[in-house]
């Protein structure tokens, strides 16, 4: 009982598993209302789900004509960088004690694209190799925060890439910088 014969094979095969209703799942269709309200799919950004989504607009609304450009909101989140500069030096940074919901939201999504297969992944594992975890969960919420700004004042549809053309963007970027460093010497690079 409870199994079925497969198609022509002679063997008996279990049956498909129902779909199960997870604890923290809506019963509507979420990512369709979402987009019907934000005019986006912002379900297609590698790290929001549904619920992040919902958590983010409880806080800011679809009008974000309260903030000048990406720069003001990501500050208001709490992700932007605070500089330590005393007589035009550097000094350090200042600690980030902000826990808005908002904050703590992006900061949730950038932490789950440490496995992820776009640029976003391969940015926050460039950087946590580089700085440490801490710093790359920042900083590519910060980059997840100005994508929504903008996905939502601008209504563009969200343009992913590839963690490959991320890294050759990347190998794209160190090489100019090795010219300029090379012209700067008096040196000339050539290719092997």
């Amino acid at each position: 009982m409870g199994y079925r014969r497969n198609c022509g094979k002679g063997r008996l095969a279990k049956p498909s598993k129902k779909k199960t209703k997870r604890k923290n799942e809506y019963s509507f269709d979420s990512a369709s209302y979402l987009k019907d309200i934000t005019g986006v799919d912002l379900t297609e950004v590698d790290g929001f789900s549904e619920n992040t989504i919902i958590n983010i607009l409880a806080e800011t609304g679809i009008d974000m004509s309260h903030w000048k450009n990406a720069k003001h909101f990501t500050s208001w989140a709490g992700l932007a960088p605070r500089r330590k500069i005393s007589g035009d030096k550097l000094l350090g940074h200042f600690k980030n004690m902000n826990n808005s919901r908002i904050h703590q939201a992006f900061k949730l999504a950038a932490w789950g694209l440490n496995n992820s297969k776009c640029h976003l992944g391969a940015l926050y594992r460039n950087l946590s190799l580089r700085k440490g975890s801490g710093i790359a969960v920042q900083a590519v919420a910060r980059k997840l925060a100005t994508i929504f700004y903008n996905m939502m004042k601008y209504k563009t549809p969200y343009r992913g890439k590839t963690a490959e053309e991320y890294q050759e963007q990347n190998r794209k970027r160190k090489l100019k910088a090795l010219e300029r460093q090379a012209r700067k010497m008096g040196l000339k690079l050539e290719k092997i």
